[in-house]
């Protein structure tokens, strides 16, 4: 009877420790969990987790992008542009003419060349809506009629200031 007093005493203590053992294995994985899911987070690393779960919160910051590229654009309209042009042409044209005194028909070539260059800048204020632009030009002209060559050279300079007189008027 002792002896099994003995053993039942043994299978107790072993049935304690094993008790004490799951239960502080609980605790301790508890108290793990509760660690890792109480993490402190910094003000950035807050705003992206909160990012991350929130889709109203990337479109509003898609938003906002736009926002500020329509500001840049808006900016950017009172820039300086510059301006170049360019344009050339020529024409070949054969003509009949009558010599009333002979009763003869002849044909006369007429040759046309023309071309116009122009660079300038342009600038657009803002607050008022005024536009300043200026260019220099030069155009150079040449006819040949009956053999004979006729050239015209014209440079040019041109200034323009347009202010809107009802700016903004309706609205």
């Amino acid at each position: 009877m002792k002896n099994m007093l003995k053993r039942k005493k043994n299978l107790t203590a072993v049935y304690i420790s094993l008790s004490l053992i799951a239960v502080s294995t609980a605790i301790y994985a508890q108290n793990t969990a509760k660690a890792e899911s109480t993490k402190v987070l910094g003000y950035s690393e807050y705003i992206k987790a909160i990012e991350k779960s929130l889709p109203e919160i990337k479109s509003n910051n898609i938003a906002v992008l736009n926002a500020e590229n329509s500001i840049n654009l808006a900016k950017s309209s009172g820039d300086i542009s510059l301006i170049g042009r360019g344009t050339h042409s020529s024409e070949n044209i054969e003509t009949m003419s009558a010599d009333l005194n002979n009763n003869t028909l002849y044909v006369v070539p007429y040759k046309t060349y023309e071309s116009d260059f122009s660079i300038g800048a342009e600038k657009k204020i803002i607050s008022t809506g005024t536009d300043i632009s200026t260019n220099l030009g030069y155009t150079r002209n040449e006819f040949d009629i009956y053999s004979q060559n006729v050239r015209t050279y014209t440079p040019s300079v041109y200034l323009k200031i347009a202010q809107p007189l009802l700016n903004n008027f309706l609205g």
